[in-house]
């Protein structure tokens, strides 16, 4: 078991207490600690729609001290889908991912899934869960405007800003659960060499009074730089209405950057466009996303307990959960 050594340097007067040491004797002292036994539980994550094929992260726990960038995946499981009790497929793992992903299947809306994951040494894991009814947008409409500004190397950088507003209609029967949510998709190119998309969530602002309600967006409360990357809302006081989401976002559609290389200082090209995403989530998504923005709200609040992620995984960690929905680009 790992180790870690800890220096405890004492006041002179506290010394003979601690250690039952005289004057003569060596304040600081190597102290052996054993860190806490790790949980012997893999961490399974799915988030899955009906528009990607079956993906299933399986990791194991890491220590404190443990390297953060040390691959985590875990090859050796077995992973299987159940649709109403019947084996969908056994999901083979795939390198290129790190994951367990189907060659073809994907969700398919009114089934109920389970996911049962078995490895050698740790429980067999269960999760429930299946995909809400679609989303789909009644209207939508996108106002942009651009501008430029100067870039390294007298380039010219491009920004765009854009105020969306998204209409639908929401169920009459009571206990929706929805998520917006905007995604950058990024090429990056150095001279003729393109390197992989990168899609990262993008933060965004909203003034709807739907949002506010739920009490899951506060923008005066959160600040303009802690922005919402995805934003889950109840149906609360809907009741069947046609709803209408305004948002904003702004960001590069072309930025010229420079950064350090083996060969020295290298001009980087970046492309963007922005995916927004508006969605149902089944209840299990929205206690996921939920919990983890009261956490990220309340990290720095030293009087509110910890907010705990929440997990639907049986003799696991991790969460297991669908949505559906709908999304267009601005570009």
């Amino acid at each position: 078991m790992q180790r870690v050594l800890l220096y405890m340097v004492h006041m002179v007067g506290l010394a003979g207490l601690i250690w039952g040491s005289t004057g003569c004797e060596q304040f600081n002292q190597p102290v052996t600690l054993d860190p806490l036994p790790l949980p012997k539980l893999l961490i399974i994550n799915s988030i899955f729609s009906p528009d990607e094929v079956w993906e299933v992260s399986v990791t194991l726990p890491k220590g404190v001290f443990e390297d953060d960038t040390a691959t985590s995946y875990f090859a050796d499981a077995t992973v299987q889908i159940f649709g109403n009790d019947q084996l969908v497929e056994t999901l083979p793992f795939v390198v290129s991912c790190g994951c367990y992903r189907s060659p073809s299947q994907k969700p398919q809306p009114g089934v109920v899934y389970r996911l049962e994951v078995s490895a050698p040494g740790y429980p067999t894991a269960t999760a429930f869960s299946q995909l809400p009814q679609r989303l789909t947008l009644d209207q939508e409409t996108v106002v942009v405007s651009r501008s430029t500004e100067r870039g390294p190397q007298n380039t010219v950088n491009r920004r765009l800003s854009a105020l969306v507003a998204m209409t639908f209609t929401d169920s009459p029967v009571v206990g929706d659960r929805y998520m917006i949510a905007v995604l950058q998709e990024t090429d990056t190119s150095l001279g003729n060499n393109a390197f992989p998309m990168v899609v990262t969530g993008y933060r965004f602002k909203t003034t709807s009074e739907w949002l506010a309600a739920s009490g899951n967006f506060d923008d005066e409360l959160s600040g303009d730089e802690d922005r919402r990357r995805i934003a889950p809302f109840l149906d609360t006081g809907m009741g069947g209405q046609q709803i209408k989401i305004p948002i904003t976002l702004s960001g590069y559609t072309l930025r010229y950057r420079e950064a350090q290389t083996t060969d020295g200082t290298k001009l980087f090209t970046d492309r963007m466009k922005y995916r927004v995403m508006i969605a149902r989530l089944s209840p299990e998504l929205y206690l996921y996303e939920r919990s983890v923005m009261d956490q990220r709200t309340f990290s720095d609040v030293p009087v509110v307990e910890p907010v705990p992620i929440y997990s639907n995984i049986g003799n696991g960690i991790g969460i297991f959960a669908g949505y559906a929905g709908t999304s267009f680009t601005i570009q």
